[in-house]
């Protein structure tokens, strides 16, 4: 018993008093420091959690299905497309051939031939393009539309003058 009231004495001395105030003090500081976090961490959960979900959008709204379907779609347009496009092009560079064609024909010597001129070459096989290349009795080689003969040269005439 004298313990106790001795324990109750010094409970209610001064110096107790103020560490026992300045304990309860400490332990509601604590307290606010603990509510204040608990808050901070739930604003922070709060915080991950958008993120997360915005992070689950994107990721729906990238999902490779989709892409791949996309994809697939757009190689199969093209597919269909392609023979369309291929037929266009032989099309046209087949008209542009027989365009090139056309000309190289009518450039041809041998239509030239056929409109009824000759091409002729001396003795030696060279193309002949004045009178004064060769010589009276030369043996020539004349190249018609259709075959070649020789003649002989029998008489010159170079413009206007006869030999």
């Amino acid at each position: 018993m004298l313990h106790r009231q001795r324990f109750q004495e010094l409970g209610e001395h001064r110096a107790v008093l103020r560490i026992t105030d300045a304990i309860r003090r400490r332990e509601q500081r604590l307290d606010e420091l603990a509510a204040r976090l608990v808050a901070l961490e739930k604003q922070l959960l709060q915080s991950y959690r958008r993120r997360l979900e915005l992070a689950a959008v994107r990721v729906r709204h990238h999902d490779l299905r989709r892409v791949f379907q996309s994809l697939q779609q757009g190689l199969q347009s093209i597919s269909l497309q392609l023979p369309r496009a291929m037929r266009t092009v032989l099309f046209s560079r087949r008209a542009r051939w027989e365009q090139f064609s056309g000309r190289l024909d009518a450039l041809s010597p041998l239509k030239i031939l056929d409109r009824g001129y000759a091409v002729v070459f001396d003795p030696s096989g060279k193309l002949l393009t004045d009178v004064s290349q060769v010589s009276v009795g030369d043996t020539l080689n004349v190249r018609l539309a259709r075959g070649s003969l020789d003649a002989e040269v029998v008489k010159k005439e170079v413009a206007g003058n006869t030999h």
